[in-house]
């Protein structure tokens, strides 16, 4: 397999819509799902030839991956939902597993007014860099051609996400006859995605990086939780399956997964699911509808009676349907789902800022209040943890 990075960079704000349009307050995808960059090469369709086209758009072997925030160098994840936080709390403060903690330990953080609530939201790189995507919100109002005038009673709310945020993405290629120079060629441009291009809206400007040095962010190995042996994969993207009669399915078994002398442990898991149907613009009309679980979500695995070594088969780290949307991305015993005893994550977070560079003296002479005080200084104590943290056990980043 080959694996070409791009960075996509945002020229003007981009509407990606996470439902279909209805009435009621939009809401916006906080990543690009690769389906995007699928569109933007098979709108060169004809320019490949009759063989070449197949390979990248029919015959699976080309895998468009999703664009996800970035800081400048690393591409970032989704926080996973099962991190626990005390209600109240920040993601950058004390989390918890939920698959990590027994009932004893539920009750004694009762005990304590430890009231855990789930991490939904949230983007970190795998240095431990939180990271937001900004957006914003507009008034239209429909244009009357007959008129040549607004129409009446006819405004529509567009949520968009900024520009100049900048995204990472991947494109896979499993077979080797498929010459990559032909799609960073069609990538490697200005180009529109999104909703409202005709406006003001969706202008982006991708760009090829060059091979990148990485390491795994995955385990072979199996962790114990009260001397049981387990499993985690997490979904780094959305995950579609379908079941013996060919219809989608919210219940997959383990070899779904290729792990078929193991069992999914559905009361350890967190997921969340999707229902949408993906529009096409070449036939003007909507393909069936995508039944996924949602990014983020985890799912523990433990071994049947028979596995009695737990034998993990080998990875392959992409699973399901539609995987050359860009769906299907899965990591198996990612570090940022490591706890301790006490059932705690182990990953420090810290926030970043962009006054996190900025000199001390700056810091206490525009600080009308002690928020960006503090702010500074819980960076820089966090930053020398997952310094020492990163040093010891990690270098850059491979997401599978």
């Amino acid at each position: 397999m080959k694996r070409l990075y791009f960075k996509c960079k945002f020229l003007s704000d981009v509407i990606l819509n996470a439902q279909t349009a209805n009435e009621g307050t939009p809401l916006t995808l906080d990543y690009i799902p690769g389906s995007n960059f699928l569109g933007l090469v098979a709108a060169n369709y004809n320019d490949f030839g009759s063989e070449l086209a197949y390979d990248i758009f029919h015959s699976g072997n080309v895998r468009f991956g999703d664009a996800h925030l970035t800081d400048g160098e690393e591409k970032s994840f989704k926080a996973p939902l099962s991190w626990f936080i005390n209600k109240g709390d920040h993601i950058r403060d004390r989390k918890w597993l939920h698959h990590a903690l027994s009932e004893e330990q539920r009750m004694n953080l009762l005990r304590q007014s430890v009231q855990l609530k789930q991490v939904r939201n949230g983007w970190l790189t795998y240095q431990g860099k939180q990271i937001e995507a900004e957006k914003n919100f507009a008034i239209k109002s429909a244009y009357d051609r007959e008129k040549r005038r607004n129409s009446d009673g006819q405004l529509f709310g567009y949520k968009s996400l900024t520009s100049g945020l900048e995204w990472i993405f991947t494109v896979d290629i499993m077979d080797d006859k498929i010459d990559d120079n032909s799609l960073i060629d069609v990538l490697r441009d200005k180009k529109s995605i999104g909703r409202s291009r005709s406006a003001q809206y969706g202008r982006i400007q991708i760009d090829y990086i060059k091979t990148r040095e990485q390491f795994s962010v995955t385990s072979g190995k199996a962790f114990k939780i009260a001397d049981k042996n387990y499993i985690s994969i997490y979904a780094d993207s959305r995950l579609a399956f379908f079941d013996k009669f060919g219809q989608p399915t919210l219940q997959p078994v383990a070899s779904q997964f290729g792990f078929d002398q193991w069992k999914i442990e559905w009361s350890l898991c967190q997921v969340t699911s999707q229902i949408f149907a993906p529009w096409n613009r070449q036939t003007n009309n909507r393909l069936a509808d995508r039944v996924c679980f949602d990014k983020g979500s985890v799912f523990i695995l433990s071994p049947l009676p028979e596995n009695k070594d737990c034998k993990i088969p080998s990875y392959k780290g992409c699973v399901g349907e539609y995987k050359s949307e860009g769906f299907g991305q899965i990591l198996l015993n990612s570090f940022f789902l490591e706890f301790n005893e006490q059932g705690e994550s182990t990953f420090p977070v810290c926030r970043s800022l962009k006054n996190m560079n900025l000199p001390l003296d700056f810091v206490i002479s525009n600080n009308k209040s002690d928020k960006m005080l503090k702010s500074w200084i819980s960076i820089r104590e966090t930053e020398e943890l997952t310094t020492d943290f990163h040093s010891e056990n990690r270098g850059s980043y491979d997401e599978a």
